[in-house]
């Protein structure tokens, strides 16, 4: 009540000089060597620094955890600064009137990916990089700021330097912290700090009293292995070097073990600021024309204006970003004014994650084997208000962007993946799954059917039971895109959800999917479980401070997710389908294995689905799928799903597709066919 009382006194707050106080420039080169895009024409790439100067006081910083305890300035105020790029049309006139931002995903860059059909790099210099230009020929400007504290610098990562809070006398802080290693080959050193992060320092004296042990399972029995047979150390070549990062074992650690270094920390990073620096960074750019040094919007230069709107797009991690802020009113800035006016929010299941609590680790979540100790899926889930089966709490996603007025419009995509490892039911249903859900009438939300969590095709199966799921849903999300464009500058309805449902039979438990799937080969491994988050107590002072007191948590009743129901050949009944999903040459699964030489067979792959092919005798003939493939594109451009730039290029990657899969060999194990289907 505190919270959403302070949120309804922002209007008694005057206005306040911008939380971005100073732009520094450091570079400012053509982007793509010039090249002009569409009616926009030529783009630059202007990247550099901000710097931010965030009011404790104002009631718009008090979901920050430990931001009272954060080093203030003479003037009251907690200074930070984090890389920026943005790239805009360089006659400004020409731009469009629209800031797409992206929430970078662990300093990484998608968008050219996602939207624009280039690699997946972080060198933006190189025109490679630009893809088709889709986005640009719009006339978007685009923006990344560092926003993840626990980034370790390089690869054009962007990056953030966040303060860390101390004691209210200026003692430092210290706390627990539990680390997980989870491999997939036997090793005898492996870093501990997550995915490219930095991690916490040890306390004095926590080296000597760290903690490690292993367990089978999720919810297996911890062993404790004794100090003296593991190093805080890595290899280098044979040689064992002391290395606070990474964990030896003489003995080795073996694969699809869940391995949990424990420790006690010390200097926990004010880590909410990072959603602060969000919304402070397109606040500034949407709002200011000049910084408080007297510095130029660069989206005003060479006739530019304010953009009209902003969008806001994030992947996974980045996609949780988006709904923590919106759950925690992070997306009103300190004046009370909007920051984004729309957000697709892709492949992030239904979770929040670990963005804003003392000790967070932002790079680590909930998946159906690993890291089930990080608060990743936790109530509320949906967009409209929902009770939970088991505390009887009442809430919804948005009820504090409800309560400041400002609501943005929401397009969520979810691949089948997530549905099996991310949870992505409890978005539309209530948390014990027996019952739908309505979405918001701002939010829009679609499943894109056979799709796993990233397209990937590599030529071999890894560590995995079955090759990966091809489907390539980039026009799709394209699509959609130009959708929450018009839905936010035009007010155009967008296309209706396609989710599936509990009423219709096409969501369903596990027993129900397992005999639907009698159609597809009896040597098909199928999968024992799927993710169902469980709720996690990490003591008392969590909910009301965002402070852990119990680590590693304990775990408590889990949510009722479901999962996607198929038809006879194997293919999910409801969702968005690509063409070549909407006539299928195979299945399309969601889920994919563990092999036994990867440990832990009974776990899910974290973001890979599998395809299983039709024998060739199966297949229908070449010209006949290829048509039935072209009539189902030219049906989705007319329902708003698909753009006819799109179509020509579709079309004639499913024919190569077919020619690739009528040229198997019956029995044949390798993947190199999908991995030429781009």
């Amino acid at each position: 009540m505190r919270l959403l009382a302070a949120l309804f006194s922002l209007a008694l707050v005057p206005a306040a000089q911008a939380a971005v106080e100073r732009v520094e420039i450091t570079s400012r080169t053509p982007l793509a060597n010039g090249q002009a895009f569409g009616q926009a024409g030529a783009y630059e790439r202007i990247t550099g620094r901000l710097h931010y100067a965030v009011d404790p006081s104002n009631d718009a910083n008090l979901p920050i955890v430990d931001l009272a305890l954060a080093p203030r300035d003479a003037r009251g105020k907690v200074r930070f600064a984090g890389d920026f790029t943005l790239i805009r049309p360089i006659q400004g006139a020409r731009a469009n009137g629209r800031l797409l931002y992206e929430v970078n995903n662990r300093g990484n860059y998608w968008l050219f990916n996602l939207f624009q059909n280039g690699p997946f790099t972080n060198d933006l210099a190189d025109p490679a990089s630009i893809g088709d230009g889709w986005l640009l020929e719009q006339g978007y400007s685009l923006l990344w700021t560092g926003w993840n504290w626990d980034v370790v610098p390089g690869g054009n990562r962007q990056g953030i330097d966040l303060p860390v809070a101390r004691q209210r006398g200026g003692a430092p802080i210290q706390g627990k912290v539990v680390n997980e290693i989870f491999l997939n080959a036997p090793a005898k050193a492996a870093p501990h700090r997550g995915i490219l992060a930095k991690g916490y320092p040890f306390a004095p004296g926590a080296r000597e009293t760290a903690e490690l042990t292993v367990r089978n399972t999720p919810t297996g029995t911890r062993t404790v292995i004794p100090r003296s047979q593991w190093q805080l150390a890595r290899l280098d070549g044979d040689k064992v070097v002391p290395d606070d990062g990474s964990v030896y074992l003489e003995t080795g650690l073996l694969p699809g073990r869940i391995y949990e270094l424990s420790y006690t920390a010390q200097d926990p990073v004010v880590v909410g600021l990072g959603l602060a620096s969000i919304r402070d960074a397109i606040s500034f750019f949407r709002h200011e024309p000049r910084d408080a040094a007297g510095q130029r919007n660069p989206l005003l230069d060479q006739g530019g204006k304010l953009p009209t709107a902003t969008l806001a797009f994030g992947i996974s991690q980045s996609g949780r970003v988006i709904q923590s802020m919106l759950l925690q009113g992070l997306h009103v800035d300190e004046q009370r004014r909007p920051t984004f006016d729309g957000a697709f929010v892709h492949v992030a299941g239904a979770g929040k994650g670990g963005f804003n609590y003392r000790w967070a680790q932002t790079t680590r979540h909930f998946s159906h084997f690993e890291e089930s100790t990080y608060p990743t899926d936790y109530f509320p889930f949906t967009t409209v208000p929902q009770t939970d089966d088991v505390s009887g709490a009442r809430g919804s996603v948005l009820d504090r962007a409800r309560a400041s007025g400002v609501v943005p419009k929401l397009i969520y995509t979810s691949s089948s993946t997530d549905y099996w490892v991310r949870a992505a039911s409890l978005l539309h249903t209530d948390t014990a799954g027996r019952q739908d859900l309505p979405l918001a009438p701002n939010a829009r939300a679609y499943l894109l059917s056979g799709a796993q969590h990233v397209i990937a095709t590599p030529p071999a199966r890894g560590v995995y039971e079955n090759c990966l799921s091809p489907t390539d849903y980039r026009p799709q999300l394209r699509a959609l895109l130009a959708a929450l464009d018009g839905w936010v500058a035009q007010g155009t309805t967008p296309p209706d959800s396609r989710i599936p449902t509990i009423a219709d039979g096409s969501l369903v438990g596990l027993d129900a999917y397992l005999a639907a799937l009698d159609g597809l080969p009896a040597a098909l491994r199928r999968p024992t479980d799927y993710l169902r988050p469980p709720r996690l107590d990490l003591g008392p002072r969590f909910a009301s401070e965002g402070i852990p007191e119990v680590q590693p948590p304990v775990f408590g009743a889990r949510y009722g997710a479901l999962v996607p129901q198929v038809g006879a050949d194997g293919n999910e009944l409801a969702g968005l389908k690509t063409p070549q999903v909407a006539v299928p040459l195979g299945a399309y699964l969601g889920w994919n294995l563990r092999t036994d030489a990867a440990g832990a067979p009974q776990g899910l792959a974290r973001l890979f689905g599998s395809f299983v092919p039709r024998a060739a005798g199966d297949l229908p003939a070449r010209q006949a799928y290829v048509q039935q493939v072209e009539r189902v594109a030219r049906e989705q451009v007319q329902q708003g799903v698909l753009l006819a730039r799109d179509v020509a290029a579709v079309v004639r990657q499913a024919g190569a597709f077919h020619d690739r899969v009528a040229a198997l060999a019956p029995g044949q194990r390798d993947c190199g066919y999908l991995a030429a289907a781009k």
